[in-house]
């Protein structure tokens, strides 16, 4: 009898050891590839957040279900948020969300998550505060710059607080078209005679949709004014250069106050 119950226990110590030992490794897994359960969800949008902070462009590949219909679900979106065990991301040119295996709210309980970021590398340059005459000017003093370090641009993204002061008399209505273009943590504030846009990790390209939007409806910008400015570059391969030969690529006018290279998007 003894005999009988050391080898259950024997067998237990096992099993417990085995279950201890494979939690861990697929603890290990999610952290070294991003790879994430459902359940984990948290860590995920706490992952993605270093990531965007870094200046990273990440697609989110889901499988799960539709809340709604209980139907399979699988696809590759773009993060365009992440908060509280959730994502927002842009799927199918439709915005949805994603939450874990229990959420009742999201579009979609995921029961796994694969975060990858878009591009390889990314060189931040801080940007002393701007004045331009125009959108178009502002526009294209940015991509200047972006082109002085690199040919090799996935997207450019944008960070801090940009001024514009139009000589036509702005309608509130076209906040609700500003923000559908802007998305994300961006805001915009109003002004009959201008608009403040308070930029978290926009795309230039963003602004660009702006420009064609206000001569679409014959907005005239007369004036554009920023604060201090971080240019995201997000770069399809790793700078050749160091971080000091970037900087002493720029335009010899140009002023900034920082210029970082970031070649690995989370450790």
């Amino acid at each position: 009898m003894k005999k009988q119950n050391i080898f259950n226990i024997a067998i237990v110590t096992v099993a417990l050891i085995l279950v201890i030992i494979i939690g861990l490794y697929y603890l290990q897994t999610e952290h070294d590839s991003l790879t994430f359960s459902g359940p984990n969800i948290y860590r995920a949008v706490y992952a993605w957040e270093i990531m965007n902070e870094q200046g990273y462009e990440v697609n989110i590949n889901f499988e799960g279900e539709w809340t709604d219909n209980n139907k399979p679900a699988k696809g590759t979106g773009i993060v365009l948020h992440g908060a509280e065990g959730a994502f927002l991301i842009l799927y199918e040119d439709k915005e949805i969300s994603v939450g874990g295996p229990t959420s009742g709210k999201e579009h979609i309980q995921a029961v796994s998550i694969i975060l990858e970021p878009a591009h390889k590398s990314v060189v931040k340059i801080g940007l002393e505060p701007q004045r331009s005459e125009s959108l178009e000017n502002f526009i294209q003093t940015i991509e200047s710059l972006s082109d002085a370090i690199s040919d090799n641009i996935y997207t450019i993204g944008l960070e801090g607080d940009i001024m514009m002061d139009s000589e036509t008399l702005l309608k509130p209505t076209i906040i609700q078209e500003l923000d559908n273009i802007l998305k994300g943590d961006n805001s915009i504030t109003f002004y009959e005679t201008g608009l403040r846009f308070s930029l978290k990790n926009a795309n230039l390209a963003d602004l660009a949709e702006i420009r064609d939007m206000f001569l679409l409806n014959e907005i005239q910008i007369s004036n554009v004014a920023t604060s201090r400015l971080v240019i995201i570059n997000r770069l399809e391969d790793y700078p050749k250069k160091t971080e000091l030969e970037l900087v002493q690529c720029l335009p010899g006018e140009t002023k900034t106050y920082s210029l970082r290279i970031i070649k690995k998007p989370i450790q």
